[in-house]
């Protein structure tokens, strides 16, 4: 089966970590939502500045251990679909890894990256990598943005519909 997964993070560098998960399946249930306390940071200003996450809001959540099975036994077994496969699931693993984790799992989950399927469905709008922004992705699909920008769950249920307009 396809999930689609979705994260919102502590930044862009390779010491950032997930604040975020959303996952969905092809038919919008949303199977995951949920937000993590990180180990050690604190403050994140400039990605809070984007979705709005701060410490406040994730002080009181579960930490990555804590989720990590559930986790595994949703992603394991299925296809997963993220739009920006490579930053996700490098925080993914970052976010293992900054536990002591295991992290193999990871490396072995079967993932396609919609974002650069994106660009081959619309090579017109592509950028010069080949991709190009979730909401530019979802304008073309004919969905638009769905549910809140800036969330986990939102950016899930959006690379569905994205998905769903590339493979019909």
């Amino acid at each position: 089966m396809d999930l689609i997964l979705d994260t919102e993070t502590t930044g862009l560098n390779y010491d950032d970590v997930i604040l975020e998960i959303g996952i969905c399946d092809m038919n919008s249930n949303i199977l995951m939502d949920k937000r993590i306390k990180p180990k050690s940071k604190k403050s994140w200003p400039g990605a809070e500045r984007i979705h709005h996450i701060s410490f406040d809001d994730v002080k009181e959540c579960p930490e990555f251990p804590d989720i990590v099975d559930t986790l595994k036994s949703i992603l394991i077994p299925n296809r997963v679909i993220i739009f920006n496969s490579d930053y996700d699931v490098r925080l993914l693993r970052q976010t293992a890894e900054s536990y002591g984790l295991d992290t193999d799992w990871i490396d072995n989950l079967d993932v396609v990256c919609c974002m650069y399927e994106s660009g081959r469905k619309w090579p017109d709008y592509a950028n010069y990598y080949g991709g190009m922004k979730l909401i530019t992705a979802s304008k073309l699909a004919g969905s638009g943005f769905v549910g809140k920008p800036h969330s986990a769950v939102g950016g899930a249920l959006t690379t569905s519909k994205v998905w769903q307009a590339i493979n019909s």
